[in-house]
């Protein structure tokens, strides 16, 4: 099994290579991570992470045809800036999170100072998963299957930024949005789209 030092290499490495192309289409097929009632999650959701409406996921996705007809084709699309993205080395932590959002938030202060704007992008969040595509010209930059997606939460200091960590390969990266209105409707649809979309399709 590969040391967390190795990992976190992996995952510069991987951030290197967005760098130096600017552009990913990745798209992954993996089994889903949404449980029908009475199954075990593979994936848990620590309970630091936001409490949007979880009384209500976690009884039931509510009605059917409401949902699927919201997630499926293109799904709904946010608004927002993509601050950054950072290796972490793991798929969940409170402090891991905080800490890397913090980081980014500091990079991103310091490049305003220097004039320098962060992308303005379209989230967009389907079925399928999570898609970040470049707002002026519609390209997609990347595209994350939602079994992939392990951890997301709300940046406390910020009603409008979260934070998201997907897993590429035997590494994890962190992206932080910061979405032009409050974050939670965005952080409800990602949460609906990772545990419920499977369950209501069987």
């Amino acid at each position: 099994m590969d040391s967390l030092q190795e990992k976190h290499l992996k995952a510069s490495r991987f951030l290197q290579n967005l760098k130096e192309t600017n552009i990913v289409t990745e798209t992954v097929q993996t089994a889903g991570s949404c449980l029908a009632q009475g199954q075990e999650a593979v994936r848990s959701w620590p309970p630091y992470l936001t409490r949007v409406r979880t009384a209500k996921m976690s009884n039931k996705c509510g009605p059917v045809l409401d949902t699927r007809s919201r997630y499926e084709g293109d799904g709904v699309r946010y608004k927002a800036k993509l601050i950054g993205m950072d290796p972490v080395p793991d798929s969940q932590g409170e402090k891991m999170l905080l800490d890397s959002m913090m980081k980014l938030k500091g990079f991103e202060v310091s490049a305003r100072k220097q004039g320098q704007h962060k992308m303005r992008i379209w989230l967009k969040i389907s079925s399928s998963g999570l898609k970040i595509l470049d707002e002026r010209t519609g390209i997609v930059l990347h595209d994350h299957d939602r079994s992939r997606i392990s951890s997301v939460t709300k940046d406390k200091s910020d009603p409008r930024a979260l934070a998201y960590i997907y897993r590429h390969e035997d590494a994890y990266i962190l992206f932080y949005i910061k979405a032009g209105h409050q974050a939670d409707p965005i952080i409800l649809d990602i949460m609906e789209v990772c545990r419920c979309v499977e369950q209501q399709e069987a």
